[in-house]
């Protein structure tokens, strides 16, 4: 009916719903649906209207302009309900967007616009206010509706930016009372200024000048507060004084809370508070309006003015954070009471109920003892503690993204980041490490030189990535692949008389980590990839003749989460040594870590490099038949080493060489091995098949291209079955009970076969006697699991050579290893 005639069906509606919000005490669930109902058709009347401008429909503009003349007095009526129904007035608050409708720029014209939008606002910040007397769950519920007002505000900022800039000297007025005011929550105040940067980022009848003007209220008294605590990050003892921590050591010495003491916690809490909320404002702010996910609000240009002088302090903040684990800088001082040796009076140690959140209440939190007068005091500062570090991890993983930052307004930024991560890196707990991976280096690594307006091509990103990277990215390759490898090795030792819950913790804050760290090692692997053409294209090329030019090999632009095109150009050029440690250290995670995830996602990164790596590794190696082959091969090999290489290209390809029989297939045999790794058999036996088939990407051509010598004259036949040779020794030198004649028989099938899931079934069969689902048969019975992926073979059509060892079993006929073992005798293990 509303298609038909909007103006007719509103006119027909209104009446009906302007009763309900004429009555403060409606019954809740008719209010709620007369809501819903002006919630759909003020939606469905600006979807009409968006259709309409589509099309040119005059008449229905017509009809949908006649149709909003008729909504405002029904909006009127909406912004003038009140209740005191607290889920009402949440479901009112989210009404309110869709009265955009009623408030586009070209309407403000009018009287009933303005006066409604003016109502709106007026709605919005009426509700961040909290009565003084409010407690339990009344202050929950008031935050809750106060925390919806500020959503809306900033739904608003982005839908109508415009029409609220034309009322901005009444907005702003109604937002700095409620800045000002005590009554309205510190968090609240934070969402307010979100709301603000919101308004000035989506406004586009402003200039950067006036950006920056309007943003200077919101970003200065950061900056301000920043300022002011900087002297308290110099040192760890700093901090310590800072947090308050000595004055707690002196009401627990002397059992009771002397006036000055009292005075000092008073004073701390309120300097950890103020510092808490301008952080929270600016992590707020830099996510709404800084990074990918802030689109058109982004006001990089106005934060990149700040970047000088929120940077550094937030950096020695981190460092003070991190140093409070380590006990070197505690002992320093002077402590009284014993309680401070306790991990500075437990504030160090998690929380009860972060370990409820873990744990899923498998335990209860401890009450308080009834002899410690400061138990809330201690868990203030815990509190304070997680809060800074969540913010500043956050807002410094933002701030990163600015070009600002690796110019000349901050000189030896590298060095200080270096230090902020690692000064005392051997105390950072693994909860730490996870949070540091996710907000700070992963955010670094995605947005360093890969900066709006910058081609793929431009070289500042990789000379700023050049200055910025090796101080500490290959430290932290090492640092966490080791504390990795040790942490696993603890968790699998067996540990006697642990608690459940501390076993739950231990377990789950290990696999965060993990976790975090397969991240960052995909998403290096992944923008690496990005500059290294698709092996299946290159191999079909050279399968068909196809003439292959410099154009014709090109890398595909990479849509992978987390790709950075500059990030993996600077890997190429930079020296051979920070290419193997990346790869040594995913390697090495496939090869350590118990957790599926990570696994799966570092194993689908290597997966995707190792055929290129394969092309890579050979290009080099031949010698192409006919000088007219020359520069068709000679614009082959640059493009396919990115042009980008610093070193030699025949060096790199040794490295890669080495890495692809010497690390990789150890690896994949290592998961084929590991009971815990049955879930990601398939993928690495597909990476090990790739490998295997593209090892002959050059024995395809005609006529062969031939490999050379060190001086180039003397011909030494094909390089690819050189090192499908040396793939395949790996393989058996690493796995049990594995034949080589199997593993070379299934390899000359897999060079010929177009089909990856045939290729893997084949390299299954040949490696079925290696396999973990293999070997958990023995034991297993009836494991249908295991049945299913030993029939892999036969469920994929490969036929089976007559001569290989394990025929039955790659027949798919249930076979087991120990079928055929004269030296297996079941009954003899079995009573």
């Amino acid at each position: 009916m509303c298609a038909l005639d909007p103006a007719g069906f509103v006119g027909w509606i209104a009446p009906s719903l302007a009763p309900v919000f004429a009555q403060p005490d409606a019954p809740p669930a008719v209010a709620e649906a007369a809501l819903m109902v002006v919630d759909s058709v003020l939606t469905t009347l600006d979807d009409f209207e968006q259709r309409a401008l589509a099309d040119g429909d005059q008449t229905l503009l017509a009809q949908v302009q006649g149709a909003r003349d008729l909504c405002y007095q029904l909006g009127s009526q909406v912004v003038g309900f009140t209740s005191e129904d607290a889920a009402l007035a949440t479901r009112l608050l989210q009404t309110l967007p869709a009265f955009a409708f009623l408030l586009r720029p070209a309407l403000m014209g009018g009287d009933d616009a303005r006066a409604l939008l003016l109502a709106v606002l007026q709605k919005c910040i009426g509700h961040l206010r909290f009565a003084p007397t409010a407690a339990g769950a009344q202050l929950r519920d008031l935050r809750q509706t106060a925390r919806r007002a500020t959503a809306t505000l900033v739904r608003l900022a982005v839908l109508i930016p415009d029409s609220l800039m034309l009322v901005y000297g009444d907005l702003s007025l109604m937002v700095a009372d409620r800045l000002a005011d005590p009554t309205v929550a510190v968090t609240v105040k934070s969402y307010l200024s979100e709301f603000q940067l919101a308004l000035v980022a989506g406004a586009s009848t402003c200039t950067m000048t006036q950006r920056s003007e309007l943003a200077q209220p919101v970003v200065q008294p950061i900056v301000a507060t920043l300022q002011e605590s900087m002297p308290a990050f110099q040192t760890p003892q700093d901090f310590i004084r800072f947090l308050g921590l000595p004055a707690l050591d002196a009401a627990y010495a002397a059992q009771t809370v002397a006036d000055d003491v009292r005075a000092e916690l008073a004073a701390a809490r309120e300097r950890r508070n103020r510092l808490s909320h301008m952080l929270s404002t600016l992590q707020i702010c830099l996510q709404r309006t800084l990074g990918p996910a802030a689109g058109d609000l982004s006001l990089a240009g106005v934060w990149g003015d700040y970047a000088a002088d929120l940077l550094p302090p937030l950096l020695l903040l981190i460092r003070s954070l991190h140093a409070l684990w380590n006990p070197v800088h505690m002992q320093q001082l002077q402590w009284q009471s014993a309680q401070a040796g306790n991990r500075l009076f437990g504030v160090l140690d998690m929380s009860a109920a972060e370990r409820l959140m873990i744990t899923g209440g498998a335990a209860e939190p401890q009450a308080d003892a009834p002899t410690d007068p400061m138990a809330g005091e201690t868990r203030a500062v815990h509190h304070a503690l997680a809060t800074l570090r969540d913010h500043a991890y956050r807002s410094l993983g933002r701030l990163l993204a600015l070009r600002p930052v690796f110019g000349d307004a901050l000189p030896g930024f590298a060095d200080n980041f270096t230090g902020c991560l690692f000064a005392d890196v051997a105390w950072m707990e693994p909860r730490h490490w996870r949070f540091l991976l996710t907000e700070v280096v992963r955010p670094a690594l995605e947005a360093v030189g890969n900066w709006p307006g910058m081609t793929a091509h431009d070289s500042e990103g990789v000379a700023v990535l050049a200055r910025f990277l090796p101080a500490w990215l290959p430290p932290l390759f090492d640092f966490c692949s080791s504390s990795l490898q040790e942490a696993w090795q603890a968790a699998a030792a067996d540990r006697d008389g642990e608690p459940v819950d501390d076993a739950m913790v231990r377990e789950k804050l290990l696999r965060d980590w993990t976790r975090a760290w397969s991240q960052v090692l995909a998403d290096l692997l992944s923008s690496l990839a990005t500059w290294l053409p698709d092996a299946a294209r290159i191999r079909n090329d050279l399968q068909s003749g196809a003439r292959i030019a410099a154009h014709a090999v090109q890398a595909e632009p990479s849509a992978a989460a987390g790709a950075n095109r500059a990030l993996g150009a600077f890997l190429l050029r930079s020296p051979t040594q920070m290419l193997a440690s990346l790869l040594t250290a995913a390697l090495r995670l496939l090869r350590v870590a118990k957790d599926t995830q990570a696994v799966d996602r570092v194993l689908a990164a290597v997966a995707d490099l190792a055929p290129k790596f394969c092309l890579l590794v050979l290009a080099p190696l031949h010698v192409p038949p006919t000088p007219a082959h020359a520069s068709t091969a000679a614009a082959y090999a640059a493009r396919i080493a990115a042009g980008s290489l610093t070193t030699d290209n025949t060096s790199v390809a040794d490295a890669l060489r080495y890495w692809l029989t010497a690390d990789l297939i150890p690896s994949l045999v290592g998961v084929l091995q590991d009971a815990y790794q049955i879930d990601s058999q398939d993928a690495a036996l597909a990476a090990l098949a790739d490998v295997i088939h593209y090892t002959a990407g050059f024995s395809l051509l005609v006529p062969t291209w031939t490999a050379r010598d060190s001086s180039g004259a003397n011909e030494l036949g094909d390089p690819g079955n050189v090192l499908r040779h040396a793939v395949l020794q790996a393989a058996v030198d690493n796995a049990n009970a594995v034949a080589m004649a199997d593993l070379v028989l299934a390899a000359d099938q897999v060079v010929d076969e177009p089909d990856a899931r045939r290729r893997r079934a084949l390299v299954r069969v040949a490696m079925l006697p290696a396999l973990a689902v293999e070997q958990s048969r023995l034991f297993g019975g009836g494991n249908k699991g295991a049945e299913r992926r030993a029939d892999s073979a036969r469920s994929t059509g490969v036929s089976v050579p007559g001569d290989w060892t394990n025929r039955a079993m790659g027949g798919g006929g249930g076979a087991s290893v120990v079928d055929s073992d004269e030296h297996f005798d079941l009954a003899a293990l079995i009573p």
